[in-house]
């Protein structure tokens, strides 16, 4: 930090001796908007964070400090727009606090004859703090245009690629990991056992996984030119990351994915943690907002005016009658005699535009006039027909037709349609051999759900099944699905498309309750019902 600070001190140093050496006359000068290259290079801070979801109960945070560090190329290709590309390297962190119990039914102890217990994880106040240090690389489209003096505003928009991590780092800050052993025949649960791998833990730290990104990035900000070439740049920059980090949740568990191997015959307890991040985060995304400032340097051709004598060339082209300061943003080189002679061509081609016009008015019936400045001013201006057309009836009176479309309002159907969608998603239930245990009492539920549906066949529903979290994950996908498939069996049966219903499997991935009870896993074993 103290190294970072001291180059800062030298670069504003260096700066400060360039403005100096200019005189009280070039300081007051009006530098324009050029068209060239230009080098820039940034520094600063903002806030930045790791923003994601936790899939279990808990909360993160993402208001930390963060730098950004950037150097680029830029091409105005006209005085006031351009694009560029760059390099740029962006710290961010995010922090996760969870307490929460998971589960793994089907672990087996060592004795001769295996007994079959449940591997119990349990998050305590479990706090992990994860860093990233990204290299990035920015493509940006620019704006730029003087507001007084030697200020100017400038404005930018475009893509950033997150290719590289040169740092992604976990650690565990507070809190600990507890596994215990809980034996259903005897209500029994034992803990801190090393040969079952039971015991209190913490100080996990590692590296997690990640994949490049995109993001959309943004700056605004002003600079102030110490001459024609060098200026300072002060700018607010955001980046937004609309990709997913990292990659989909792994149906491995945080702590001792392989309790139970893959015969089923003996537990293999290896003990693995991966971070919250791997196993835990959803909608993994990188977000930033905070204030560089840098410098911006323009090593584009120059005419050798423009070069030696910047400020008189100005002052000159000035004093010349009906010069506006926009038309001298037009060139590199301020000659004043290069744009007397644009404005007189610019007025002769106005004169011959003009005196075209009169001859076609001469030859042809035109409703337009030529003004004394050249402009052709229209005497009727075209009419507008209205929406609306003109029938002529039977005794020759003319009626009018509004051909506007009629809106029909549904919002009393999409009500009762929430309506129902609630009353059935409240009640539902386990499903026996794909039939629901409740479904009598959900008869007219289910029987008014297939009159909306067959009244609007635009209308289309997900069927989503859910399962506690006992079994394999490939047994809990299918028997989620086979949970949705039997909502449709009875929608369909009641004469609704198929097309209109949609079955999906969510197995244990969205539980309304933790698994840790059987009255809990009884209550996630359950179907749903969402309007797409």
């Amino acid at each position: 930090m103290n190294n970072r600070i001291l180059l800062l001190l030298i670069i504003f140093s260096f700066l400060g001796k360039v403005s100096a050496q200019e005189s009280e006359e070039n300081k007051a000068a009006y530098l324009p908007c050029l068209v060239g290259n230009y080098f820039t290079l940034e520094a600063g801070a903002g806030f930045s964070g790791i923003k994601y979801d936790l899939r279990q109960e808990g909360k993160t945070d993402i208001n930390f400090l963060g730098f950004d560090v950037k150097a680029g190329l830029r091409h105005y290709f006209a005085p006031h727009f351009g694009a560029g590309i760059g390099l740029r390297v962006q710290s961010y962190t995010g922090l996760a606090t969870m307490n929460y119990v998971q589960s793994q039914s089907g672990a087996l102890d060592f004795y001769q004859t295996p007994r079959s217990y449940e591997y119990r994880t349990y998050y305590v106040d479990y706090e992990e703090k994860q860093k990233a240090m990204l290299l990035e690389i920015p493509v940006e489209f620019f704006f730029q245009t003087n507001i007084s003096g030697r200020w100017k505003f400038n404005l930018g928009l475009g893509l950033q690629g997150n290719l590289l991590a040169l740092n992604k780092k976990y650690e565990n800050s507070g809190g600990n990991i507890s596994t215990r052993a809980y034996y259903n025949e005897w209500n029994l649960e034992l803990s801190d056992l090393e040969r079952y791998r039971l015991y209190d833990t913490s100080g996990f730290k590692g590296d997690y996984d990640y994949k490049p990104t995109i993001s959309v990035i943004g700056e605004a900000g002003l600079l102030y030119a110490l001459n024609s070439r060098l200026e300072l740049a002060f700018n607010f920059h955001g980046t937004y990351n609309f990709t997913k980090a990292l990659d989909s949740y792994s149906s491995r568990y945080l702590y001792d994915p392989d309790c139970v191997s893959e015969d089923g015959s003996r537990a293999n307890y290896d003990g693995f943690y991966n971070g919250l991040l791997n196993t835990q985060a959803k909608d993994t995304k990188f977000l930033s907002l905070g204030l560089t400032v840098g410098i911006r340097y323009r090593f584009a051709k120059q005419e050798p005016q423009v070069a030696l004598d910047f400020d008189d060339a100005l002052h000159k082209a000035r004093r010349i009658k009906g010069i506006e300061d926009e038309e001298l943003n037009l060139t590199d080189s301020l000659d004043a005699d290069e744009i007397v002679r644009r404005r007189r061509q610019q007025q002769i081609d106005s004169i011959d535009l003009a005196d075209k016009e009169r001859k076609r008015r001469a030859i042809e019936d035109e409703d337009f006039y030529i003004s004394d400045n050249g402009d052709t001013i229209w005497k009727q201006k075209p009419q507008i027909k209205d929406s609306v057309q003109i029938v002529e009836s039977v005794d020759s009176a003319k009626v009018i037709v509004d051909t506007a479309k009629v809106v029909v309002d549904n919002s009393q159907i999409i009500n009762e349609l929430k309506d129902i969608l609630s009353t059935l998603n409240k009640n539902s239930c386990d499903f026996n051999q794909q039939v629901a245990a409740n479904i009598a009492q959900q008869k007219n539920s289910f029987d008014r759900l297939a009159e909306i549906l067959k009244q609007h066949p635009d209308i289309e529903l997900d069927a989503i099944g859910h399962t506690c979290d006992i079994g394999t994950v490939e047994q809990n996908k299918i028997v989620g699905m086979r949970r949705a498939e039997a909502v449709k069996a009875e929608l369909t049966k009641r004469g609704v498309s198929s097309k209109q219903i949609h079955c999906i499997t969510k197995w244990f991935t969205e539980p309304l309750y933790p698994n840790n009870s059987e009255e809990n896993r009884a209550k996630n074993r359950r179907y749903e019902l969402r309007q797409k």
